[in-house]
């Protein structure tokens, strides 16, 4: 829950109680490019130990200081330009996807310089842009324009992986993601048996380049299909797939449900129920949500009992998670990239690969034999092979945990507990690991075990 306080800028009083309230806060979140501020808030703003600026383009640069909406930052970044139907007009994306993403990369940012403010009493302040959000979404794009290649929008598409789009079933959409050659070999046997033995088709970055033949050979055998069973088949061998699911029947998919993704909250002062999306971290599965924002006071009584707060000067401030030991079992995006932001923090990070490495090392572009991809998810690291189906490989990998802080991972839920390294187990080894696992649809889910790309 919230507090709120209105302020008329043009009001010395009004500026004089919320100049107190930054004054007595760790942490003031602002948007400098939206309204100037008066010379006093700015002054008890720069005294709070913690303040974050979110801002179009940040505090330096030529559009420092220029505002812009989220469509506008998608348009000037190139975003907007991989989105769209492949021979049409670039389209914006439909939700804000750029001030969400950096609203996520300010929280992070503000836990951080949290950490720092208590072992160090040292003060952050911290710069965000929309600008730098939208470069960073451009991951599957980026890799071929360091390589030197043209970009090309490619609809449902992506640049990396082929078959990867959506087609049209018999009755409705399916998206279908496959990343590697195994699961072109699962989806081309469901086909028809000859075209997985067909040599042309055989390797990921020649698919890339058929991707047109490719994907007509998958349209004409999804049309014929219905969604539901062939969506199970799909799963079934693990390959990604999924309804595409139109908004209008949100309430009716399950998974929301078990997983209460659509929550109700009450407006405290009207007793208004208000539907808004589920809480994403939470301590208590079972912990009642909050209302939503109080209606503005005048936030007198609340100055009057805080504490001012004094940003101390920088000084030999360690990196934030320096001594912090990562373990990371990561493919492709989601794990890799929480390793590498620990990393880029001063953490200690050990990616554990199979034999055959991360899947993601085969994705085009390569310079020199690495893949410009799995670099920009996987820089600021030490790999380390093992076979954790193998007795060996096991055991080494229990005395990793014994001396690590943090394992992060991404498989298909369950796979780790099949292994021998289900929660229970990693507990007793290590009771103060942080775990933390990263699925399609969660541990708890409708669809256990299923597969899951973005």
């Amino acid at each position: 829950g919230k507090r709120s306080v209105l302020c008329d800028p043009a009001c010395s009083d009004d500026v004089a109680l919320v100049a107190a309230l930054a004054g007595c806060c760790d942490v003031v979140l602002l948007s400098s490019d939206i309204e100037p501020w008066p010379p006093a808030l700015a002054q008890a703003v720069r005294a709070c130990p913690i303040v974050c600026d979110i801002s179009a383009f940040g505090a330096t640069g030529p559009l420092a200081g220029q505002a812009a909406d989220d469509a506008t930052i998608q348009a000037m970044t190139g975003l907007m330009d991989t989105t769209g139907p492949v021979d049409g007009a670039a389209l914006p994306v439909g939700v804000p996807i750029v001030e969400l993403s950096t609203g996520l990369w300010a929280a992070s940012a503000v836990v951080v310089a949290a950490q720092v403010l208590a072992r160090d009493g040292v003060g952050q302040a911290i710069d965000m842009a929309l600008f730098d959000t939208a470069i960073n979404a451009l991951t599957t794009f980026l890799p071929g324009h360091f390589a030197g290649k043209a970009a090309s929008r490619l609809g449902n598409g992506h640049s990396m992986g082929v078959p990867w789009n959506a087609y049209m079933a018999a009755d409705g959409w399916v998206l279908i993601c496959s990343a590697t050659d195994p699961h072109w070999l699962k989806i081309a046997e469901l086909i028809d048996p000859a075209l997985a033995r067909e040599p042309r088709y055989a390797a990921l970055t020649a698919r890339v380049e058929l991707r047109a033949e490719v994907d007509a050979l998958v349209s004409a055998w999804v049309q014929l299909q219905k969604v539901e069973p062939l969506v199970a088949a799909l799963s079934a061998v693990g390959v990604a797939c999924g309804a595409i699911v139109p908004i209008a029947r949100l309430a009716d998919e399950p998974n929301l449900a078990l997983r209460r993704a659509i929550a109700t909250v009450v407006e405290p002062q009207a007793g208004h129920t208000v539907k808004v999306p589920g809480v994403l971290i939470r301590f208590d599965a079972d912990e009642p949500l909050p209302p939503v924002i109080a209606a503005p006071d005048d936030g007198r009584a609340a100055a009057a009992t805080l504490t001012p707060r004094v940003r101390h000067a920088a000084s030999t401030a360690r990196a934030p998670y320096a001594g912090l030991r990562v373990l990371e079992i990561g493919q492709f995006t989601t794990a890799p990239l929480v390793a590498r932001h620990l990393a880029s923090f001063g953490a200690d990070v050990i990616k554990i690969e199979p034999h055959e490495g991360d899947s993601a090392r085969g994705w085009a572009p390569h310079r020199d034999g690495t893949s410009h991809f799995f670099v920009m998810s996987n820089g600021e690291k030490r790999s380390l092979a093992l076979d954790l189906r193998d007795a060996a490989g096991r055991e080494r990998f229990a005395a990793l945990i014994a001396g690590a802080d943090v394992l992060v991972e991404n498989m298909k839920p369950g796979s780790l507990e099949r292994l021998g390294f289900g929660a229970e187990r990693l507990h007793a080894i290590n009771p103060r690991l942080v775990y933390c696992a990263i699925s399609g649809f969660g541990l708890r889910s409708v669809y256990a075990g299923r597969p899951a790309f973005d």
